[in-house]
């Protein structure tokens, strides 16, 4: 068996309907996460998913839209009774950030505050987590799954490394399954090999190309994103089985905050209902396959 559940589907703005970038893979009965963007730690309760029941997290970027729910799931998991210590895998820059945050950190006298009693001094363990830092190449395997990055451009990589990821799976009774996630990127060349018939392309698409020339004019955001032209001529050349536009949380939203804090981010009326309708729409240009856009707890079993 293998499931995925996008638990969440947005970017960094507070979209009370789309939580940032997580993903949860689950291979028979083990759970993996990808990202841990804000609110993932309440959507995996919400798909009845124990944080402490995922002992393996791979974060593509530290951009705070992937990985500010880090902490709560840490500490969550610590008083649900974690039996396990959790594995980090990043880009280098994530032993630091993981260093900052639990004993001897930001969250340091909590932990000494809980941990004066002895169930949770028996599991502390499971507020240090072990992080192992990745670059270019394959960097985790066990008897289920072997995963593999490429450098994607998002940022500056001299300011922060940024990573889409392939997943080779297979299950107990030997199905080989494929997946990759882009993480946040413009389109490229290595992504679609890396894509090459895989049974599930989780690609963001982020911008149209009105939002991104509104962007650029505004100096607001940034822009190295995938447009959904560009997604779909992608997944085509790629020959991706089935395909999912993430990042895409809150661009459909009618909430007035919502709209106030995006309106520098995108062109007037660019945002709202049909959103969702014009990324199909673009995507279907170039590719034919089953294509879907994200939404939080959305459920795909492969």
């Amino acid at each position: 068996m293998i499931r995925v559940i996008i638990l969440g589907s947005g970017g960094p703005q507070p979209d009370p309907d789309a939580g940032g970038s997580s993903i949860l893979l689950t291979i028979d009965d083990t759970n993996y996460l990808i990202d841990c963007g804000p609110g993932a730690t309440h959507s995996m309760v919400r798909a009845g998913i124990s944080p402490a029941s995922i002992n393996r997290l791979f974060i593509s970027h530290l951009h705070y839209d992937h990985c500010l729910d880090l902490p709560f799931f840490v500490l969550s998991s610590w008083i649900g009774n974690r039996d396990e210590a959790l594995k980090v895998f990043g880009p280098v820059g994530t032993k630091d950030f993981v260093g900052h945050l639990f004993l001897g950190g930001a969250f340091d006298a909590d932990i000494k505050a809980r941990s004066q009693y002895g169930r949770r001094k028996d599991n502390l363990f499971a507020v240090q987590p072990e992080v192992t830092e990745f670059g270019d190449g394959p960097f985790y395997e066990d008897e289920r799954l072997k995963v593999r990055a490429v450098p994607v451009d998002h940022v500056p990589p001299e300011i922060m490394g940024c990573f889409g990821m392939r997943f080779d799976i297979t299950t107990a009774d030997g199905t080989p399954k494929s997946m990759v996630f882009s993480s946040d990127t413009a389109p490229l060349e290595s992504v679609a090999e890396l894509s090459t018939n895989v049974d599930l392309l989780i690609h963001e698409c982020a911008v149209t190309d009105a939002i991104k020339e509104h962007r650029t004019a505004t100096a607001t955001a940034i822009v190295h994103h995938t447009t959904p032209k560009q997604l779909g001529e992608l997944a085509a050349k790629a020959g991706v089985k089935s395909l999912i536009a993430i990042h895409q949380g809150g661009k459909e939203t009618t909430n007035p905050v919502m709209l106030d804090m995006t309106r520098n981010h995108a062109p007037k009326g660019a945002l709202g209902p049909g959103y969702f309708d014009r990324t199909i729409q673009g995507i279907r240009e170039s590719y034919d396959g089953p294509v879907r856009v994200a939404r939080d707890l959305m459920r795909v079993d492969l």
